[in-house]
């Protein structure tokens, strides 16, 4: 693993003030995090990157493909770039916004190869457009998959705190499924159909189901809560449930948690829903299964605070 040089010294020089909070978003995939960023977006004390997901540190220490990132911004380039022509009005600026976006997210990783540059560019992507607001945030859910000395590191930056969502482990799985199937269909060229596309979700699950827990690592939240609170003060990580996330009274918890007012406006809970389609109970027993470990470690931890929708599929 790579080792990130001690950022204390060279805060100042960035114009990163010692005083900033740096929230991270560590949630798992499938679990709310677009909603928070929206969230984050609407209060004036937060600056909220452009690209919902940096991917810097997980990138960083391989967990992430550089290359699949890289090909990333570089479609949304050259998909901006499509919209350009002579007669674009002043106001229509929303094309040179993301290329500007993409070209400094690209900055920081063709920087890769020196750590120390990489990480000024991450940090100068993360000051883009900062405008003294009190909050800095990244919101990336893989790095819900770093080690322990990564955590410990990235704790370091500007009083940084953790955010970490959990989601009912099947209905994150099956959520997960029916995307990663939504996009194989797209890729293809193939049709929507109710029966077809159904029948390939229910096909993957019992994959996922077969493949076991290591396959399974967006899942794995006794692992990411012990390696988080190995270096990092607990006051410092707040943990939020899925099923809780549309609430006021979880906003109100978000607010505390950063020291702001309560400021934020509400979003809508209806983001990246996906294709309904209703898991069969066979698929929900093999992976209520395969995923016990995760239920019986989270109850022991949370106990009734978790949410009731956590043991729907208890007796399945």
């Amino acid at each position: 693993m790579a080792e990130i040089p001690s950022p204390s010294a060279r805060f100042p020089a960035l114009g990163f003030p010692q005083d900033t909070l740096m929230l991270y978003c560590i949630g798992a995939q499938k679990a709310g995090t677009t909603w928070l960023h929206r969230l984050l977006q609407t209060h004036p004390q937060c600056h909220v990157t452009r690209a919902k997901e940096v991917h810097y540190f997980d990138v960083l220490d391989g967990l992430t493909s550089l290359e699949q990132r890289q090909k990333r911004r570089m479609r949304d380039i050259q998909g901006a770039l499509g919209r350009l022509n002579a007669n674009m009005k002043p106001t229509d600026r929303s094309a040179l916004i993301l290329i500007d976006d993409a070209l400094r997210h690209l900055a920081m990783y063709t920087a890769l190869h020196d750590e120390t540059e990489s990480f000024d560019a991450y940090i100068g992507y993360l000051l883009n457009e900062w405008r003294s607001e009190k909050v800095i945030c990244d919101i990336t859910p893989s790095y819900s998959l770093l080690g322990t000395e990564r955590f410990a590191q990235m704790a370091q930056l500007g009083n940084a705190r953790f955010a970490f969502i959990m989601r009912d482990p099947v209905s994150r799985v099956w959520s997960q499924v029916r995307m990663s199937v939504r996009l194989d269909f797209e890729r293809d060229g193939q049709e929507l159909h109710d029966k077809a596309f159904a029948e390939a979700c229910h096909k993957r699950a019992r994959s996922f189901a077969r493949s076991g827990a290591d396959n399974l690592r967006r899942s794995s939240y006794v692992s990411t809560i012990d390696r988080l609170e190995t270096k990092v003060e607990r006051e410092r990580v707040l943990y939020l449930f899925f099923e809780d996330l549309f609430k006021d009274v979880t906003v109100q918890k978000i607010s505390d948690f950063l020291d702001l007012s309560n400021d934020f406006t509400q979003v809508s809970s209806k983001m990246n829903e996906g294709i309904s389609v209703s898991i069969d109970p066979e698929n929900a027993r093999a992976l209520r299964e395969v995923l016990k470990e995760q239920y019986d470690g989270i109850f022991a931890r949370f106990g009734d605070d978790l949410p009731e929708a956590w043991h729907k599929w208890d007796h399945v």
